[in-house]
């Protein structure tokens, strides 16, 4: 299962709000986060990804609870964002099938071309892996 949080709001004046699932699995309510979960034979296994904590940025955007705080929310390992995209390549090339929570198969079911960014997310892993196995965790 990957989830994927909302996004860092465009502009610093505009407030930030989570995507009601991903508060619903992890609790955490800030930007740019995402939980991956993994089932493999009995073993199950929780990694949440964050931004780390950046006092100078924060000025900004407000504060992160950084990894260390992740750990301490969520009780899972914690990793930056940045290394989200290849946790969930290396994921793909096992073959292991997704379940996606996030904003994802709505630009078809629309009948628009504007992809949301987690969709563009996923159709990136699919490029680059073209049997993999998606599915909106929703459905």
């Amino acid at each position: 299962v990957v989830a994927f949080g909302a996004p860092e709001p465009a502009h610093d004046y505009e407030p930030f709000v989570q995507a009601s699932p991903f508060t619903y699995l992890a609790g955490l309510r800030e930007p740019d986060v995402a939980l991956v979960l993994v089932k493999r034979g009995g073993a199950t296994a929780g990694t949440i990804f964050v931004t780390p904590s950046d006092p100078a940025r924060e000025v900004w955007s407000g504060a992160r609870v950084g990894l260390d705080g992740a750990r301490r929310r969520t009780g899972l390992a914690a990793r930056p964002s940045a290394e989200l995209p290849a946790v969930l390549d290396s994921l793909a090339a096992l073959g292991l099938p997704f379940h996606v929570v996030g904003d994802v198969e709505t630009a078809t079911a629309r009948g628009e071309g504007v992809r949301t960014r987690d969709e563009q997310r996923v159709d990136a892993l699919r490029r680059a892996h073209p049997g993999l196995r998606v599915a909106p965790a929703t459905h």
